[in-house]
């Protein structure tokens, strides 16, 4: 949009044209290789001055941009996108064998495949497999953030909305708080 203005003072005036109802999405997630992502729409609905860049030339002729806010609220209903993530994984496989070979020659072929201290096992045995995993579990919660009262309050007074409750609800299901110094401890397994 380009505006040709004699100045700022029409421009700071914009008044966007009636909205239909917010768009409402449907809730996802999806977990894969150890990454899982969630999208989660807020049933509230939250009013919301919107803002668009706008282009204009001034009266000497120099073009700029500026945001302007919008005059009549707008009706959205907020997303919010979880993300879990293993980042800096070890996996230390495991297994053990049904029958295991424990003569001189065994040890031999181990140590000549360079894995002293492992079995080895008769061809055709059962094997049971088991993986140490070590690793940081990494939690992003990216939600729209008005938790600054003031603002919360002049736009939507009476609101539940809380970007800190969106936020805690998510780390919960991987964490607990400790309520006396607030520091979240990360459970030892994690199901996904």
């Amino acid at each position: 949009m380009r505006l040709e203005t004699r100045g700022l003072s029409s421009s700071r005036r914009y008044i966007p044209k009636d909205s239909a109802a917010p768009k409402t999405f449907e809730n996802a997630s999806e977990s894969v290789n150890g990454k899982h992502w969630e999208t989660n729409q807020s049933t509230e609905t939250l009013k919301v001055n919107p803002e668009v860049l706008m282009a204009y030339d001034d009266h000497n002729g120099n073009t700029s941009v500026a945001f302007v806010a919008g005059d009549r609220l707008r009706p959205i209903k907020p997303v919010t996108y979880n993300v879990a993530q293993f980042v800096n994984v070890e996996v230390e496989p495991m297994v053990t064998g049904t029958s295991v070979a424990t003569d001189s020659n065994a040890k031999q072929l181990a140590t000549s495949l360079n894995a002293s201290g492992k079995e080895v096992l008769y061809k055709g045995s059962g094997v049971t497999t088991s993986f140490d995993v070590k690793g940081q579990l990494e939690l992003k919660t990216f939600a729209l953030d008005i938790g600054n009262s003031a603002l919360k309050n002049a736009w939507n007074p009476g609101t539940t909305y809380s970007t800190d409750e969106i936020n805690e609800a998510f780390v919960s299901k991987y964490a607990t708080k400790d309520e006396a110094t607030g520091k979240w401890n990360p459970s030892s397994t994690v199901a996904r």
